[in-house]
């Protein structure tokens, strides 16, 4: 019999085209089920169906899976007015959110005024992101004049977006830091407990392993896993995002998991390498060739194959290292 859990067990083990089908009868047999539709979401994406794709993941509000809760707004939300102001409520995690405000220039380009809430750790940076005319803290959001709110999870709908729509182009400006020849950020996981429950979680020590000797490498892990850093990574003030921000843009390549410095790295322009898990974050899980995303140009993907194994993306790695330093 499926259900979801063996829907889920299928894409873990990599079997994506079995996982797809069963998510599509799923779908089909039980279209009431908001969990059901949010899965078959990821799958509508992978696709290229963004419209599509993005109704059925919206469907996870209900589940409380995807998005926030309700900012408490009584204005409506945006639903393609022009000339509206509008908060652009960023909504998730810290790497949601610096991929989220993409969408301020989609609203300026439609002659609105556009108010970013956002995590009050990350305004310093998103103030400088395209589009972006106010920035506020998210306590601080319902205080603000506005016509009209918009979940920023929800921005690819209201907007009207398909794939020939996504933009791959820098849209957070990069400190004014000239990049060091040969210098390289590296970052090896996010929160543990999430990356764990989602697979993103690669041992560190594949990554010190092909690193080691390659060039000037600096250190853009904070918080947990920061310990782990071995003596020939060299510490830098990370203290806040501003800080980091400027040690991104002192490296002329970035390496990291999949965490928010890969979204910060893309959004800013900066060469960058992501370690991708088997079953990817849904933004790497666009059709086309498989090491690159719509959503940022200056992003490759090296993406795990063995749902036990990372082994072959840090080969990949290695392969392009050595390519980069004949060059």
């Amino acid at each position: 019999m499926i259900n979801l859990d063996t829907q889920y067990e299928a894409l873990m083990r990599g079997e994506y085209s079995a996982a797809r089908e069963m998510s599509y009868k799923l779908l089909e047999e039980e279209p009431w089920c908001n969990r059901t539709a949010f899965n078959a979401g990821w799958f509508k994406l992978s696709e290229g169906k963004v419209q599509e794709g993005y109704k059925l993941l919206d469907r996870g509000r209900e589940e409380t899976i995807w998005g926030d809760p309700s900012m408490g707004s009584s204005q409506p939300i945006w639903r393609g007015h022009p000339g509206s102001t509008v908060i652009l409520r960023l909504e998730r995690g810290l790497g949601d959110q610096f991929h989220q405000v993409r969408y301020a220039r989609d609203l300026k380009a439609r002659g609105c005024t556009v108010i970013v809430s956002c995590s009050g750790t990350l305004s310093g940076v998103l103030r400088h992101a395209e589009g972006v005319d106010v920035i506020v803290q998210h306590e601080a959001a319902q205080g603000v004049l506005h016509d009209h709110y918009l979940p920023a999870m929800s921005a690819p709908i209201a907007l009207n977006l398909e794939q020939d729509d996504l933009r791959g182009d820098q849209y957070i400006s990069r400190p004014p830091v000239d990049s060091v020849p040969g210098r390289i950020g590296l970052c090896w996981q996010g929160n543990p407990a999430y990356e764990h429950a989602t697979k993103r979680k690669f041992p560190p020590e594949l990554l010190f392993n092909v690193m080691k000797g390659r060039g000037d490498c600096v250190s853009l892990q904070r918080d947990e896993g920061s310990e782990l850093c071995p003596d020939w990574v060299e510490k830098v003030n990370l203290n806040a995002w501003t800080d980091t921000a400027m040690a991104m843009a002192s490296c002329s390549l970035i390496v990291t998991s999949c965490t928010s410095i890969a979204h910060l790295s893309g959004a800013m322009g900066i060469p960058t390498i992501i370690l991708a898990p088997l079953v990817p974050y849904y933004l790497w899980s666009s059709p086309g060739p498989e090491t690159v995303t719509p959503y940022y140009d200056s992003v490759t993907l090296l993406r795990q194959t063995d749902p036990d194994d990372w082994l072959e993306p840090f080969q990949q790695l290695a392969g392009i290292l050595q390519v980069r330093h004949a060059a």
